[in-house]
This record gives structure tokens, C-alpha cells and sequence, in this order.
């Protein structure tokens, strides 16, 4: 065998040990590729997983309305009943330790969402003796109703502006008083 043929020989192998290598580099890109794209769809599988579980739980928390504790500030009135601290129009009346749900042609009932609001909304960092106040831990379920309102004795439908509303007001369907604190 000449070295000629020899130099031949070892060329063919080298250019099929180099198309070996090229197919074997295609595979593994287009494996890559694949699993790219497969994580990608697992991603977005994920991702709509996620929305189907968010909105059972919403579901559920519609069902089976989630209790949140917060506060209320009440009057005493001189028939010895708690009322709504600030009205225009009816008056809602409270009981320690018994939920009361908010009229069906009025707003949402106003509560709290911490004591800090809570004094701030009246004007002190400092308890306040003898207020005409009285602050209520309370238990509530939050409404989708997030405005408050009434209707008067003529029939309109008064509407207290958000802007109007405290900072950190929660807007509840239902409110429960727990036990009156002092501040």
C-alpha cells in the first residue's frame, strides 16, 4: 500500500469520525432544544396550575367566608346600645358577641384594620379618657362591596366617597365585637 492510498484511507475515516461527531452534536442541540422547549411548556403548564388553584381558593374563601380580626369604633348611646361611632343616615346597631350583617340598602359596615389606624383616625397617639368613643376588638368578614353608603329617608342613595374614607378602613359584610379595649 502506498502512502498515497494510506493518506486516502486515513481522510475517509477522519471525514466519518467528523460526520459521527456532527450527528452526534445535531442530536444532542435538538435534545436541548426539546427539553428547552418541553421545561418551557412545563413553565407555562405552571403557570396555569397556579391560576386554578388561585381561583379554588378564592371559591372557597367565597364559600366559607374567611373570619379577620380587626376594630370598631363605637358610640354608646343613652339606651346603653353600642352604635355606629359616625352615621348620616341609619343607625346600625352592635352586640357584644353577636355578628351583625349590614342592611342590605346600605354599604359595607367600617371597620378597622389596626389600632394605629385607629388612632389616628382620632386624633391621638396618647389613650384618650372619657372619649365618647368606644374601640372594639371585633371579629369580620370582608365584603366585595368596597364603598359605604345609605339610602335616607327619601329614598337616595348617599354615597361617602373614597377619598373621604380613613386610612385603613376595611370594608366588612358582617362585624362580631370581641371585647372593648382601652386606648
Amino acid at each position: 500500500m502506498s502512502i498515497y492510498t494510506t493518506l486516502i484511507e486515513f481522510v475517509k475515516n477522519l471525514d466519518d469520525k467528523i460526520n459521527e461527531i456532527l450527528d452526534r452534536v445535531a442530536k444532542l442541540e435538538e435534545k436541548r432544544n426539546k427539553d428547552f422547549y418541553e421545561s418551557f411548556n412545563s413553565v407555562s403548564d405552571l403557570k396555569k396550575k397556579m391560576n386554578d388553584i388561585s381561583d379554588r381558593v378564592s371559591k372557597l374563601e367565597e364559600k366559607f367566608k374567611i373570619i379577620k380580626k380587626g376594630f370598631k369604633i363605637c358610640r354608646y348611646n343613652n339606651r346603653k346600645e353600642y352604635t355606629s361611632a359616625f352615621h348620616s343616615g341609619k343607625i346600625t346597631k352592635y352586640k357584644l358577641n353577636e355578628w351583625i350583617e349590614r342592611e342590605s340598602d346600605c354599604g359595607s359596615l367600617a371597620v378597622f384594620d389596626t389600632l394605629l389606624h385607629v388612632k389616628r383616625f382620632l386624633g391621638c397617639e396618647y389613650p384618650i379618657n372619657n372619649a365618647p368613643y368606644h374601640v372594639f376588638q371585633c371579629e369580620y368578614e370582608e365584603s366585595k362591596v368596597k364603598k359605604i353608603y345609605y339610602t335616607n329617608r327619601y329614598g337616595d342613595k348617599i354615597t361617602l366617597s373614597l377619598v373621604q374614607v380613613p386610612e385603613g378602613t376595611i370594608f366588612a359584610d358582617r362585624v362580631k365585637l370581641i371585647k372593648e379595649i382601652d386606648i
